[in-house]
């Protein structure tokens, strides 16, 4: 799981589940990884707008590895006329490994197991 560092996002840690078990918060700028057996995952985000794609789908195989990006969009949810306040909707996006793997590069890595 990685979320890169966007000076617009909310600087909250999402908590991150796989298959509705907790498995990490996606801090920004940062990468965390687990390791898993293999099977079917559902990876969603803590989030407090509610959008499609939202959430991604992983089928893994023994030894495989997936990147999922969580990305965030501070405005979807706004509201106030003198003072405007946000709540950020946060997304989890399956990201090619050739992609994925080059912005990891840059990031901060902050847990595995």
């Amino acid at each position: 799981m990685y979320r890169n560092y966007e000076p617009y996002a909310g600087k909250g840690l999402p908590a991150v589940a796989a298959n509705g078990g907790y498995i990490g918060q996606a801090e920004l700028g940062g990468v965390f990884y687990r390791n898993v057996a293999p099977g079917h995952y559902h990876v969603t985000v803590e989030t407090f707008g509610v959008d499609v794609n939202q959430s991604a789908d992983l089928d893994l195989t023994a030894g495989q590895t997936a990147y999922v990006k969580i990305v965030s969009n501070p405005e979807w949810v706004s509201y106030g006329l003198d003072t405007q306040i946000e709540r950020p909707t946060f997304y989890a996006w399956h990201i090619a490994n050739d992609i994925a793997q080059a912005t990891v590069a840059n990031l901060d890595f902050y847990g595995g197991n």
